[in-house]
């Protein structure tokens, strides 16, 4: 699983797609737990492309989709997002944000989908911490 944040790496034009705060790719990219580039909008160079595309591939078959504080204000991803649910009927969306869905700020796309994923949609209104409570509780 990879969790999809804008926060680890971008694109240099000297050396290429690079971590946050360093100049030099790291070795292992696979094994990175956080992978995007902090843009908004379709994006123009490699890998981010191709990230993209797994991305949407993979939302046509995932069973549940774990949000945590995503704030949905990416059209591109939002996009990507919708129409998988249209192909992937299945899928749901389990969100995590410590705020109430209504002090989203009003360009969050999360009041799409709260009308796209419907019933599929579990909205949990706490902070993320360490615990022995599984995933799975908060899907029923």
């Amino acid at each position: 699983m990879k969790l999809i944040m804008a926060l680890d790496w971008h694109y240099d034009d000297l050396y290429g797609c690079t971590k946050s705060g360093t100049n030099a790719r790291p070795s292992r990219p696979d094994l990175m737990p956080i992978l995007y580039p902090g843009i908004k909008g379709k994006p123009q160079k490699e890998p981010f492309i191709s990230i993209h595309d797994i991305f949407f591939k993979r939302l046509q078959t995932v069973d549940t989709l774990i949000i945590l504080g995503f704030a949905f204000r990416d059209p591109y991803i939002n996009e990507l997002m919708k129409f998988s649910k249209f192909i992937n009927k299945k899928c749901k969306m389990l969100f995590f944000n410590p705020d109430k869905l209504e002090n989203l700020p009003k360009e969050s796309g999360m009041y799409e989908f709260k009308d796209i994923f419907k019933d599929d949609l579990k909205y949990v209104t706490f902070k993320i911490e360490v615990s022995g409570k599984p995933l799975n509780d908060y899907l029923d």
